[in-house]
């Protein structure tokens, strides 16, 4: 085995147990993103649980939001729900499938002037 095989493997190794870690506790981001038969209740909770240790990489912390605002909106909570699309773009501005999802919410809302904006 080269080198280079060597390093990639063991990099590769690392990357995958990084993921894993992040997701161990309780497999709070299997259930945050709604993952098997996790309610909207619970996918709130294992969110915000998330949110709140301050552990999930940064570059994961627009789609906890985007979860967590997904299930407060089939929790019928709409205020909520755009509130946490809201901080999914300002963390990833330009994300298309939020600004899409988000234009749904402010149809819903009767923002159809901010729906055609997004």
């Amino acid at each position: 085995m080269s080198i280079w095989m060597a390093v990639a493997t063991t990099g590769l190794g690392l990357s995958l147990a990084a993921s894993a870690t992040a997701q161990a506790p309780n497999g709070l981001m299997a259930r945050c993103v709604g993952a098997g038969d996790a309610t909207s209740e619970q996918s709130v909770e294992a969110c915000t649980a998330l949110l709140k240790a301050g552990t999930a990489p940064p570059e994961e912390i627009a789609t906890i939001y985007h979860s967590r605002g997904q299930a407060y909106n089939d929790l019928k909570r709409p205020d909520r729900a755009l509130a946490d699309a809201n901080e999914a773009l300002r963390l990833k501005p330009g994300d298309a499938s939020v600004l899409f999802w988000r234009a749904g919410l402010f149809v819903d809302l009767g923002k159809d002037e901010q729906a055609l904006a997004d």
